[in-house]
């Protein structure tokens, strides 16, 4: 299934670029940190070029402050040396995802980078991974504009590696197309993307079986048909964090009879990572549509607080926003109208996309005033129940004419 749109491409920071940043910044002063995990020299709860850049001091006699050399030794060569410090920049900048060390290793590419917000927020219990899936998989261009079935533009994603799951399972049914959302008295064919309700949670794809066959999604017709069927290769095993940003209702088998099926970013088919490196040649000779294995997860080295934007054409009079950087989706909102908590509606099935109240209105318009809180996927109040307190962005007068204007907050 391929949807045209028009494709964008980020290409990662070269090797020698790495080397160029850490001579660099090789002299620029101590560095503060504590460090546990293997490559986290500065205890910040993630890899990044800063870790590089004590290791490399250390290296050259500088002794940065708070430097544990236990995390250091990246390659478990018995030593700390320049190699070290360039296996934790190469990390950074997705060249690598894991150490030579047969210890811990650090996330694979797909992980987003921590979006520094108004407020850090609360650290939550780790989340254990859903179950596993198995299912086809297609690809598609890009969320189209302005908006993916989640209601955010692409831009304002966690990652650039996003998928859509289906809208309904309907095996044998390709024509019927219900109004969305769809209604309670349809609840037993409503598949992952679950009227928004999965939009915004991070998933694990991992590749699977590749077909030796024909496997077109033609409707009424099997998956992988003729030819020798289904097999492993130098593929299998391959992985990825993807974020669900859309959602396919397309009149095929894959979408109707597939309940598992995932339609996948094409700019990230060749950067499933396998031994630490991205796969970098699967499509289009060795893809055909593979099986895939894939469970939801909790957002990796999450970081930060949510981030709150109003949508295009959002008013005083139609307050409209969408919320990103979510540690474990979204499925709810509510807004406070000054006597109490209300429920927001749903912006459609746009999952990340709510339309609020203000705090007050006078006799002839609505306030702007806004105080909202937010519900994860487990219906539980994000941050331990925190209150985001925002106005009416001054930059859109009476209407927003971006896709996205994002907001700042107080917090309480």
């Amino acid at each position: 299934m391929k949807k045209e749109h028009t494709k964008t491409k980020t290409n990662h920071t070269k090797e020698i670029k790495v080397f160029a940043l850490i001579i660099i910044f090789l002299f620029s002063g101590s560095l503060m940190g504590f460090a546990q995990a293997l490559g986290d020299v500065n205890n910040s709860g993630e890899i990044d070029i800063i870790d590089a850049l004590m290791i490399a001091q250390h290296y050259v006699g500088l002794d940065p402050s708070g430097f544990i050399s236990s995390a250091a030794d990246v390659n478990c060569s018995g030593d700390i040396d320049i190699v070290d410090a360039l296996l934790v920049a190469q990390y950074y900048v997705g060249l690598i995802s894991e150490f030579p060390c047969s210890g811990e290793t650090p996330t694979p590419p797909g992980t987003p980078t921590p979006v520094t917000t108004q407020s850090p927020a609360t650290p939550g219990p780790t989340v254990e991974p859903g179950e596993l899936h198995t299912g086809n998989s297609t690809y598609f261009y890009n969320l189209g504009s302005p908006y993916g079935g989640c209601g955010l533009p692409q831009s304002e994603l966690d990652t650039q590696h996003f998928v859509a799951v289906n809208v309904q399972n309907s095996p044998g049914d390709y024509t019927t197309f219900h109004e969305r959302p769809i209604s309670q008295e349809y609840a037993d064919i409503l598949g992952f993307f679950n009227n928004g309700l999965n939009c915004g949670r991070w998933v694990r794809v991992i590749i699977s079986d590749y077909c030796n066959g024909v496997n077109d999604g033609a409707m009424n017709q099997p998956f992988c048909r003729d030819g020798t069927g289904w097999t492993e290769d130098a593929y299998n095993g391959a992985e990825l964090y993807m974020i669900v940003a859309d959602s396919c209702y397309d009149g095929n088998a894959w979408c109707r009879d597939d309940p598992n099926h995932l339609d996948l970013a094409y700019d990230s088919l060749n950067q499933f990572v396998k031994d630490g490196q991205p796969v970098g040649d699967m499509y289009p000779d060795h893809y055909n549509n593979r099986l895939i294995q894939w469970q939801f997860i909790e957002a990796p080295n999450y970081s930060g607080d949510i981030r709150i934007g109003f949508i295009l054409s959002a008013q005083i009079w139609w307050p409209t926003i969408a919320i990103t950087h979510l540690r474990n989706g979204i499925h709810g909102v509510d807004y406070y109208d000054g006597t109490g908590w209300v429920k927001a509606e749903m912006n459609g099935d746009l999952g990340q996309s709510y339309i609020i109240g203000p705090t007050s209105s006078s006799e002839w318009e609505p306030g702007s005033e806004y105080r909202i809180r937010v519900y994860d996927v487990n219906d539980q109040l994000i941050n331990d129940g925190r209150i985001y307190n925002f106005s009416f962005p001054e930059s859109c007068g009476s209407s927003c004419t971006s896709y996205f204007t994002e907001v700042s907050y107080t917090v309480e």
